[in-house]
């Protein structure tokens, strides 16, 4: 929850929008490939995809 900036009593809407809203800032397509940001989005999507 603290990853995507959400408290733990956050909606599914809410934790959705919080991981679209992540993933529009850092997603490598539109970084540039920086690996850094590559690793980080790929650990925003396992943190979404855990909580489902």
């Amino acid at each position: 929850y603290s990853v995507l900036g959400v408290m733990p009593d956050a909606t599914s809407e809410e934790i959705k929008k919080a991981y679209y809203s992540c993933m529009k800032t850092c997603h490598p397509d539109l970084s540039g490939g920086h690996p850094d940001v590559t690793n980080f989005s790929m650990f925003i999507n396992e943190v979404y995809t855990s909580r489902c």
